[in-house]
């Protein structure tokens, strides 16, 4: 593991993308489930839609392909086929998250994890991958009013968790192998 001049006091991870790789496995399900319903919803659409929570999700769906498109319905068939995929393979682990993860345990770095998705689905997929028990604190989308700040303002930046305990922490966006820290000074 390289060393670093900034010694961590504890990491935030986003999990989408940074833990798991499942906005590929998402961009092909949002794909066939809104083509199923009838409506295209381009590439795009879908990455403006990464990082956000549901109620910042379904304005934007509604905006973009109008008021009547079934958000719910559409919402709940890419919940279950996503489900249904990670649960027969697991959820896409990013190369060296594992890796990473245990680093920071041995090391006795807390970790926490802030993400934009549900809180159910969340724990269920870091169960799922057996990562629960590296996880002292919790922030999840339903938490925050607007998802897509979790990834924009969380280097070196108080948020309140769902424990309700107060993390000054770097963000790591980087995993192994050859991890990079961000930070933030001034």
């Amino acid at each position: 593991m390289p060393e670093s001049s900034v010694k961590a006091h504890a990491v935030i991870f986003d999990m989408d993308g940074v833990l798991f790789d499942t906005e590929r496995l998402c961009a092909s399900v949002w794909s066939e489930c809104s083509r199923v319903a009838g409506y295209a919803i381009s590439d795009e659409v879908f990455r403006m839609c990464v990082g956000r929570n549901d109620a910042d999700t379904r304005e934007l769906l509604r905006e973009t392909l109008g008021s009547e498109f079934p958000y719910d319905t559409f919402k709940e068939r890419v919940r279950l086929e996503m489900k249904s995929v990670m649960e027969a393979n697991g959820p896409p682990p990013k190369k060296g998250a594992a890796a990473l993860l245990q680093y920071l345990s041995d090391n006795q770095i807390p970790a926490a994890l802030a993400t934009s998705t549900s809180e159910e689905t969340a724990r269920w997929m870091i169960d799922k991958a057996g990562f629960s028990r590296f996880f002292s604190a919790y922030a999840f989308g339903s938490e925050v009013s607007k998802g897509s700040l979790i990834r924009k303002y969380l280097s070196w930046h108080e948020i309140d968790c769902r424990s309700r305990i107060r993390l000054l922490a770097l963000f790591l966006k980087i995993p192994l192998p050859g991890f990079v820290l961000r930070t933030q000074r001034g």
